[in-house]
């Protein structure tokens, strides 16, 4: 049967932590504001295996110039980007059985595993919209339909979860309740 490695274990192996990967984060995105696009894309580039957010923030820039150029290499390289960020992810999920023995406790995501559920649904509300960039076909258009719909979902989910005291710091927590409320102000519009 499939088996994961538990939470502490992976989050061993990687060597940035959430806050530091915030800030590196954030200064990644000032150039992006400051148009220097390809010190950004190196940066993140340098750091996608490393951390959930560099890796998001890679794909992002590659959508970027992805809507931007409509080349058919960008587009490839934005989903092989979405593709690494999605299951990196899917990594930091914990193993919840089906079925569970207990009727009074109710599993609690960690902030870690609250912030890879957040990295997920953006990743995929940036595939979902990818799609339709893509291919203009009625199969794309449903595909990116269910996608956008898992997306909805999932940020639902996650607006039940949003709760300050889950969170050890501040910055953690601010920038969880920012992508959630970005995640439902996309439905929104």
């Amino acid at each position: 049967m499939f088996s994961r490695a538990p939470l502490s274990k992976v989050h061993e192996e990687s060597t940035i932590d959430l806050l530091q990967s915030l800030v590196e984060c954030q200064k990644i995105t000032q150039l992006i504001f400051e148009n220097r696009l390809n010190d950004a894309l190196r940066k993140t580039k340098e750091q996608e295996n490393r951390s959930l957010y560099h890796s998001l923030l890679h794909s992002s820039i590659s959508f970027m110039q992805a809507g931007m150029t409509f080349n058919q290499d960008d587009i490839e390289a934005t989903i092989q980007a979405l593709r690494h960020t999605t299951n990196m992810s899917k990594k930091y999920e914990p193993y919840r059985p089906w079925i569970t023995f207990s009727l009074t406790s109710k599993p609690v995501m960690t902030e870690y595993e609250l912030h890879a559920k957040l990295v997920y649904a953006e990743a995929l509300l940036i595939r979902a919209l990818l799609t339709f960039i893509q291919d203009q076909g009625l199969i794309s258009f449903i595909s990116g339909a269910l996608k956008i719909k898992e997306c909805h979902d999932l940020f639902a989910k996650l607006a039940k979860n949003n709760d300050p005291s889950r969170f050890k710091s501040d910055l953690s927590y601010e920038h969880f309740d920012s992508g959630v409320r970005m995640g439902n102000g996309a439905f929104n519009l």
